[in-house]
């Protein structure tokens, strides 16, 4: 929200021939407001985002930095309240404060599951960036400055995921709903033009968690289920196609690397790992590695060597 200035003239009015204008609201894609080193996370503008920047981003090994975008959206609304006024017994107004902005989207075909992992937004200090249907981004600028596109802060005590059952005449559907923070002023969004980025912001996806089930551990093996958290609880979608140059083992106890002889999938998602024979009592850890996936979990699942 601005605040007027003393000494401050009007804007100047006059418009150019042509502007880009943002779109319905297509995606949204959560950045933490600050990251790690208590830096605000943004965008450079300069060169615009290449496919291959956009990649970086997501599969970011720090998950502060990271960038996590939701699966497409339908019925979106962002309407922002009435502006608060205090009346004189005269009638003459003063302005208070604007409206809160919030902003309504259903997610469709989504479970339980999926809300439980936006339900972690609440959890932290979150901002959005937002893709149109024709693939702008939408950000904001700080003190305008042009140099830099900032997510937009939002009021994550605000953040809502609601589970909508299905019925005879729908799906099931998660609805979002949050208010932009109240720092927040229309007039600073800015947008980057789809035209000025090679990356496709409208396609791009955001990393899925894998868990691991460590089974028949011997010296020189083991066996290693690697799942996600969706499908069936009776049959996981499981994280199939890994070779053994995917993975690396390491022994926490003698702090040295263990090189793995083989590891062979089968069934689909399931991999059988040969190593040299480690000392009984011995800590490992496996760290597989696949772009789209995070496998801070198996990396945490550590291994007791019988």
């Amino acid at each position: 929200m601005k605040t007027c200035a003393c000494n401050e003239s009007l804007g100047n009015t006059g418009e150019p021939g042509c502007q880009p204008i943002f779109k319905v609201t297509k995606k949204l894609i959560l950045v933490n407001t600050f990251d790690s080193t208590g830096a605000e996370n943004s965008l450079t503008v300069s060169g615009g985002l290449t496919q291959n920047a956009l990649d970086a981003l997501i599969n970011q090994a720090d998950p502060t930095k990271r960038w996590y975008p939701l699966p497409l959206l339908e019925n979106v609304t962002g309407e922002r309240s009435a502006t608060s006024y205090e009346t004189a017994p005269s009638g003459r107004k003063a302005f208070v404060k604007q409206g809160t902005r919030s902003f309504s989207a259903e997610i469709w075909e989504e479970s339980s599951v999926y809300k439980n992992q936006l339900d972690a937004i609440r959890c932290n200090d979150v901002s959005i960036f937002m893709v149109d249907v024709i693939g702008n981004l939408r950000g904001t600028i700080h003190n305008n400055e042009n140099a830099k596109l900032y997510p937009i802060k939002i009021d994550n005590n605000s953040f809502d995921a609601v589970l909508m059952f299905g019925s005879d005449t729908v799906n099931e559907k998660l609805v979002i709903s949050f208010d932009f923070d109240q720092t927040e002023d229309d007039s600073d969004l800015r947008l980057i033009a789809n035209a000025d980025m090679e990356a496709s912001l409208i396609n791009a996806s955001g990393l899925i968690d894998i868990q691991s089930t460590i089974s028949s551990i011997t010296t020189t093996g083991f066996v290693a289920k690697l799942k996600q958290k969706f499908g069936s609880l009776a049959n996981l979608v499981v994280d199939s196609g890994l070779i053994v140059g995917d993975f690396a083992l390491y022994n926490v106890t003698d702090s040295a690397n263990v090189t793995i002889t083989s590891a062979t999938e089968s069934p689909k998602g399931t991999y059988t790992f040969v190593y040299s024979a480690q000392t009984s009592g011995d800590v490992l850890r496996l760290t597989p590695s696949m772009e789209g996936r995070d496998y801070k979990n198996v990396i945490s699942n550590t291994i007791l060597t019988p």
